[in-house]
């Protein structure tokens, strides 16, 4: 079963994501989110630092009731993911060998 819930338009995503990260995401970054949003298979490939991280951020600000699985090959990674969209109110957890606990898993 599917979540159902509005997509909004690229416009819509842009302005949101400009309130609410404080930051102007590129129209690459919104096609993305736009395209996840929409149930589609998306492969974003992008040089480190260019802002692909931003591309699994915006569909989380418009699925609020569902549960984003991110697969990261650095747990560091993971680490600063968890921590900067946990500061934007965004809840998420870092699963790692060290973190995969029942304590982590009833927190949920």
């Amino acid at each position: 079963m599917l979540l159902q819930y509005a997509v909004p338009s690229p416009s819509d995503m842009k302005q949101a994501v400009l309130q609410q990260l404080y930051i102007t995401p590129c129209d690459w970054q919104i096609q993305s989110a736009h395209a996840q949003l929409q149930h589609k298979d998306v492969i974003t490939i992008s040089p480190t630092e260019s802002g692909t991280t931003m591309t699994f951020w915006i569909p989380m600000l418009f699925n609020a009731e569902g549960i984003m699985i991110i697969i990261t090959p650095l747990n560091i990674l993971g680490e600063k993911t968890e921590i900067k969209v946990n500061l934007f109110g965004i809840p998420a957890v870092n699963l790692t060998a060290k973190t995969t606990t029942d304590k982590t898993f009833n927190g949920f």
